[in-house]
């Protein structure tokens, strides 16, 4: 410490402490670097300023070309294993490494972003075994424990719309566990020679293309909607009315109940929230014991008012019962699944403004208005073709306007085991694929109606086309809906 320095000090702990009270060396070590800094500091500002007043005077003088960026994090490196500090466009977070012989880790995080990717480490003693990361309780990662190497193989994608969010929040800690199972027995297993765990950044996730470019709003939760951890059905959306609904507990795989039909009909909404790897189960839609439906789980949480996806709607005899059952099954094998780290759900609705749309081959009750991310949409236009003539149907669309497009099959008499009808949709943002019916048994004089939502941009046409499997009978149906 230099005369200066000491000097300084004095004076400042002259004003602050009391003089009778020693002062400990290690508190002045640390005063000093403080003074260092405030000092460092200052002569960065006043440089600052000095450069100002140059580049003022002396235009072009200087360099005034975009700064690099910040550097990369670094690899962290503990115990014969290695975290990458980038992997991509994707910036480390927070990496931790388990001590030889332990089998588990467990520890403290803080989220800065609603768009993550979790890298995983495991060498296991074992074959059969996986390894799993869990966030306040919410599974965001189920990879293989199959490493050989000394970085990890396997990721899983948290996007902003995970199910993690509807409880974690950015800025808020969480407390992460990273642990293995047996693939069999789903028991945790201390067969482990090596675990470690990467959060990432990463850079924001595709937006859904059925929502992409349209207003998106959430509306407030209001009376009479139906709401069990984080999950929603409101009491109404568009123009139809909540009837019946139900959301499952956590883990629970089976989900029924019993309610009244009413005279207009019904339109059945579900959900299947998975917090493990999308696709791993699938969700059975059963009705008064009769198969409906099956599609596989998603970790997305389930955006009831957006009306986007697929909507089975039934009419039923008035005054009759209807008993809708939810089943979880593994996609893999089609057994049951007890315990699977998920949620289901279904609101029941009562139909409001729909209107009978008549053609060769068939009728389909179809809305005249709909709710689509929030906001009302108004139908303007509709086209029909009878699906054993023909493996396309055209409609136009319009110029400078956001819209919804509706398409299905009606009257196809599926039988059960059937497969979906698979085609496109010619004409909008990717040519996306697209399934019509299919899978289903015969319960009812009911229809499936799918919405998709596309940007304003010139007018056009949007073909719905068949490219594999051939229906014998049923009528092929689009429809337009404008913002009301």
């Amino acid at each position: 410490m230099n005369l200066d320095d000491l000097r300084t000090q004095l004076h400042q702990q002259a004003g602050e402490i009391d003089p009778a009270t020693p002062v400990p060396l290690p508190a002045i070590r640390r005063r000093r670097k403080v003074l260092k800094r405030q000092r460092a500091a200052t002569i960065l500002t006043t440089a600052a300023a000095a450069v100002a007043v140059i580049a003022t005077v002396l235009p072009g003088a200087i360099d005034t070309s975009t700064p690099d960026p910040a550097k990369p994090p670094p690899d962290v490196t503990r115990n014969g294993i290695t975290i990458p500090g980038t992997v991509g466009a994707d910036r480390l977070d927070k990496a931790e490494i388990a001590e030889p012989g332990a089998d588990s880790l467990e520890f403290s995080w803080t989220p800065g972003s609603t768009d993550l990717t979790f890298r995983s480490y495991c060498r296991a003693e074992a074959e059969g075994q996986l390894v799993r990361v869990t966030v306040d309780t919410h599974v965001v990662l189920d990879q293989p424990c199959d490493d050989t190497g000394d970085s990890p193989r396997h990721a899983s994608a948290v996007p902003s719309d995970h199910l993690l969010w509807l409880q974690a929040k950015p800025g808020k800690a969480t407390r992460v566990q990273v642990f293995v199972v047996d693939r069999s027995t789903g028991k945790e297993s201390p067969s482990v020679a090596g675990l470690a765990i990467g959060i990432y950044r990463s850079t924001a996730q595709p937006v859904d293309p059925a929502v992409a470019g349209l207003p998106v709003r959430v509306p407030p939760v209001g009376p009479g909607d139906y709401v069990k951890d984080g999950f929603r059905f409101p009491a109404k959306t568009a123009t139809d009315t909540l009837v019946s609904a139900a959301v499952s507990d956590f883990g629970e795989e089976t989900l029924t109940r019993r309610f009244k039909a009413p005279s207009a009909g019904i339109r059945l909404r579900t959900f299947c929230a998975a917090e493990m790897v999308s696709g791993q189960f699938t969700l059975k839609i059963i009705i008064n014991g009769k198969p409906l439906t099956s599609y596989r789980c998603t970790a997305k949480q389930p955006v009831v008012f957006q009306q986007a996806g697929s909507d089975f709607s039934v009419v039923w005899p008035q005054n009759g019962y209807l008993e809708v059952t939810l089943q979880v099954v593994q996609t893999a094998t089609g057994k049951p699944f007890a315990g699977a780290p998920l949620h289901i759900g279904f609101g029941a609705y009562a139909l409001g403004s729909i209107q009978a749309l008549t053609g060769q081959g068939g009728t389909a009750l179809i809305d005249q208005v709909i709710e689509y991310g929030g906001y009302r949409y108004l139908r303007t236009d509709a086209r029909t073709v009878a699906a054993a003539g023909g493996d396309e149907l055209t409609i136009d669309t319009p110029a400078d306007k956001p819209y919804v497009i509706a398409y299905g099959i009606a009257a196809r008499g599926p039988t059960p085991g059937q497969a979906p009808i698979q085609a496109k949709l010619l004409g909008l943002a990717n040519d996306p694929s697209v399934q019509l019916g299919g899978g289903t048994a015969n319960v009812g004089p009911g229809f499936l109606t799918q919405t998709y939502g596309a940007p304003a941009g010139p007018a056009g046409k949007v073909t719905l086309k068949i490219v594999d499997g051939r229906p014998t009978k049923g009528m092929l149906y689009l429809a337009i809906y404008l913002p009301e």
